[in-house]
């Protein structure tokens, strides 16, 4: 089965690269769709199919279902603010004909707080007892894997999210939960389930 993924930088590259692997192996075939610009506007103009200058460029969903037969579609973006304006936005955004294959995953502030969703981790890999402020969690995740401007560590970061504990993510994330239970709806339908978060070691 083909699944494509929008994401909007490189740790959510790493998120669903990883995700496929721990729960899929290789009954999936991922395949990354590919916009101009960058973060959420880029992805919300590659959705919409939007004019760029004078030039009208087709919805990336459309050449992913149609001329690249992926059997649907996730797009992983961060609320930074606001959680349901954004899930909002980018649901409105997908054109009606497919809805029906489009996952929006939203992390409330950013993919970064589902890393540091589970307490033991926190205290043996970054040195914090709790996250207390949600906007520093892209902070604390960055300086603990040593990630700078021109090493991602996209092998450590992808390493992290395979060993990660999802169960702990699933209890103390929300915005992980829901985006975990959205996707495996879509993998049932299509013959393809992933476990129930529970069952997973």
């Amino acid at each position: 089965m083909r699944i494509a993924y929008i994401a909007e930088d490189v740790n959510h590259d790493c998120l669903i690269k990883a995700l496929s692997n721990k729960l899929c192996g290789d009954r999936v075939e991922l395949l990354r769709g590919r916009y101009e610009g960058r973060g959420k506007p880029g992805i919300l103009r590659a959705i919409k199919g939007k004019k760029r200058g004078t030039h009208k460029r087709d919805s990336v969903l459309n050449l992913l279902l149609n001329r690249d037969a992926v059997t649907f579609v996730i797009v992983l973006v961060d609320s930074d603010n606001g959680f349901q304006e954004t899930y909002d936005q980018f649901s409105k955004a997908v054109l009606p004909q497919f809805l029906h294959k489009v996952v929006i995953c939203v992390a409330r502030r950013n993919v970064e707080c589902w890393f540091l969703s589970d307490p033991k981790c926190n205290k043996s890999r970054f040195g914090i007892d709790k996250l207390e402020d949600l906007k520093s969690a892209k902070k604390i995740f960055k300086d603990g894997m040593g990630i700078t401007a021109r090493n991602r560590k996209k092998d450590d970061v992808t390493q992290f999210i395979l060993e990660a504990p999802l169960k702990e993510w699933y209890k103390h994330s929300p915005s992980f939960k829901k985006s975990y239970d959205s996707i495996r709806a879509f993998t049932g339908n299509v013959n393809c389930e992933i476990p129930v978060v529970y069952e997973l070691d």
